[in-house]
């Protein structure tokens, strides 16, 4: 009864160490995430110690990672949310 889940913000952030700090953006409008993360890979993606996450912070306060880009394995999309 109305509790689906839904997408209220998108967030990209950029690391260089694991565990090590992140740098993030966050959007209400998935499109303008979107070219973001695409900036951010254009500007980030060749330094093979970055990972750069697209996510999408739901309705119900869970966080989802849509995709993740690193150099060795480009974008990978993350399987689609089943909850």
């Amino acid at each position: 009864m109305g509790s689906e889940r839904h997408v209220i913000g998108c967030r990209v952030t950029v690391q260089f160490s694991a565990g090590g700090p992140a740098v993030s953006g966050e959007w209400t409008d998935a499109n303008v995430a979107h070219q973001k993360f695409r900036g951010w890979v254009g500007t980030y993606g060749s330094d093979e110690r970055a990972v750069i996450r697209f996510l999408a912070d739901l309705s119900d306060g869970d966080t989802r990672l849509v995709k993740t880009w690193t150099k060795a394995d480009g974008e990978v999309v993350a399987p689609p949310d089943e909850g």
